[in-house]
């Protein structure tokens, strides 16, 4: 019997990645109907494993034609869905509950300190420029810690460019596996918190490198969103040399 499975890998170009150098490249998003990628096949005496990579983020305003990943997830037995990561606090529901006080405030610098007050003045200088060009005037981020508002940032850019790190191809292919009635199989790495409430404490009180996030995210958005773009639009229309 001929056996045949689907796996879906993803690639995420994260806010705080590595940035690589500047390339200069047309930033116009692509939309419509789209193709999208092609397909990797590997096969071994009578199983066969059907992988489609993709990458974050994605064009916004384009309509995923994916017939061949379609026909090979009908074709399948079972559909392993991309990594992700689960934390587990193994404490019960009203234990959970409990908890939600000790988040409130877990975004605002320690001691309510703004992140001018935080971030060293020439990282700042760029941040302002940045912030009013893809957050605008609201000062509300101004009392977060800087991987915060970082993140933040790092949305409203990719939003303003046209893209979106909204989940599209794992979305698809859950729904197509549902549709086919294929098996899906989803693929985690548990970390387990064994105190919560101290977790959040120490976050709080300042656990992170926020600072160096908060310059990796800067420079991602100066250099590499046009190359995120092209990525995009490579993955959208299935340039695979590109």
């Amino acid at each position: 019997m001929r056996l045949s499975s689907f796996v879906f890998l993803f690639a995420c170009a994260s806010a705080c990645a590595e940035t690589p150098p500047p390339e200069q490249m047309d930033t116009i998003v692509v939309s419509g109907v789209q193709p999208g990628p092609g397909l990797w096949k590997v096969s071994k005496d009578e199983h066969v494993l059907w992988i489609l990579g993709t990458l974050a983020p994605l064009p916004k305003h384009f309509e995923w034609k994916a017939t061949e990943v379609e026909a090979a997830i009908g074709a399948s037995q079972e559909v392993l869905l991309s990594p992700q990561i689960r934390v587990d606090t193994k404490i019960g529901f009203f234990a959970q509950l409990a908890l939600l006080p000790s988040l409130i405030g877990v975004r605002k610098n320690p001691d309510d300190k703004t992140l001018r007050e935080l971030v060293p003045p020439d990282l700042y200088s760029r941040w302002q420029v940045l912030k009013e060009k893809y957050i605008g005037r609201s000062s509300k981020v101004e009392s977060w810690r800087p991987i915060f508002a970082a993140l933040e940032l790092y949305k409203a850019a990719i939003d303003k460019s046209g893209l979106t790190d909204s989940g599209l191809a794992q979305k698809t292919v859950s729904s197509l596996a549902k549709k086919a009635d294929v098996k899906l199989t989803p693929i985690q790495v548990e970390l387990v918190i064994d105190d919560p409430k101290v977790a959040i404490k120490e976050f709080k009180k300042g656990g992170l490198d926020d600072l160096d996030c908060f310059r990796r995210t800067l420079d991602r958005i100066d250099t590499d969103l046009a190359t995120m773009t092209a990525r995009a639009n490579a993955w959208a229309t299935a340039d695979l040399e590109a």
